[in-house]
């Protein structure tokens, strides 16, 4: 960026924090006048576009970017997410594979959304890699640990690889019953049952009441089973009745 550039390209980028779009954008148009071969102002009115949800203009302004120069991480998420929303899978999942390859350049705070998108599209171990980073990022945080487990287990590593990982999740958020769930089937998988049915043995009628997940039903049935716990067995089995019941109706 040049001195020249700065200015204008710093004052838009507030107005779009703050959420004054148009008026980015008439920063950025008024700064293009005289300026109209730099890539940054071209990245930016992108930004503006994209953040008032115009995403075919976003997509033709970080086009005209992409000629003058190498777009940043950043411009390159914001321009998959156009192709992805102007149904261009295609393009999208170029770029997406391209991020997950260099982690290292994404911002941290579009690692998740980078990960969702690489698992969307069965990139599981360029997912996984989106949350190691996230994960390296945050240590204390329990989301991107998750996504960790979760990709792993995608990805094919062996339910041992995984249940460190979920433990150190379920230490970082107790009260999250989610987690704990994956735990218990970690467990479960790994061959320590008894393990499995310790984190489970609190469920009660309105925990599985709530669950819409037949195959996650069925693996707990399965860690109550063989802890000769029949009594939540007849709880999963009443609850996976009434969920076919529902879907026959």
């Amino acid at each position: 960026m040049t001195k020249s550039d700065t200015h204008p390209v710093e004052l838009a980028r507030q107005m779009i924090s703050s959420c004054q779009y148009d008026l980015a954008l008439q920063i950025i148009q008024a700064a293009m006048e005289s300026r109209s071969d730099s890539k940054v102002l071209w990245e930016t009115q992108a930004m503006a576009y994209y953040a008032l949800r115009d995403f075919d203009a976003a997509r033709s302004s970080m086009e005209a970017a992409t000629v003058l120069g190498p777009l940043s991480a950043e411009a390159q998420y914001v321009l998959a997410d156009c192709y992805d929303r102007l149904a261009f899978p295609l393009a999208a999942a170029c770029i997406y594979e391209h991020l997950g390859a260099h982690v290292e350049l994404v911002p941290a705070a579009l690692l998740p959304g980078l990960a969702a998108k690489l698992g969307a599209l069965k990139k599981f171990h360029l997912a996984l890699q989106a949350c190691r980073r996230a994960s390296e990022l945050h240590p204390e945080c329990e989301q991107a640990a998750y996504g960790v487990a979760y990709y792993m287990g995608k990805a094919g590593y062996p339910p041992q690889r995984v249940v460190p990982i979920l433990r150190r999740v379920v230490d970082l958020a107790p009260d999250i019953r989610k987690y704990r769930w994956a735990l218990a089937q970690a467990c479960h998988q790994a061959g320590d049952g008894a393990a499995a049915y310790d984190l489970m043995a609190t469920t009660n009628i309105s925990d599985i009441a709530d669950m819409c997940c037949q195959d996650c039903i069925r693996r707990l049935w399965k860690i109550f089973e063989q802890a000769g716990d029949y009594r939540r067995c007849d709880w999963c089995r009443a609850r996976l009745q009434a969920l076919t019941d529902s879907r026959q109706r």
